[in-house]
């Protein structure tokens, strides 16, 4: 479940990890998204890092929103 970082010279690249145990990644990711429903913080949490995600897939770099 945990991000593959693959580095080579100056270019880090972090890619999804298919091989992993499928039961288990189903299980956390319930468990994160049931969380959303009853956890202030975990709400506030995931509702700033979609804000993150649309601000990259909108060609905004996070550094410069962010500074």
């Amino acid at each position: 479940m945990v991000p593959v970082t693959v580095r080579s010279g100056k270019q880090v690249v972090v890619r999804f990890r298919f091989a992993c145990d499928k039961q288990l990644r189903y299980a956390v990711d319930q468990l994160a998204w049931l969380s959303l429903q009853r956890s202030e913080w975990a709400r506030a949490y995931y509702d700033q890092q979609r804000a993150r995600a649309i601000v990259i897939a909108g060609r905004c770099e996070p550094w410069e929103r962010n500074g």
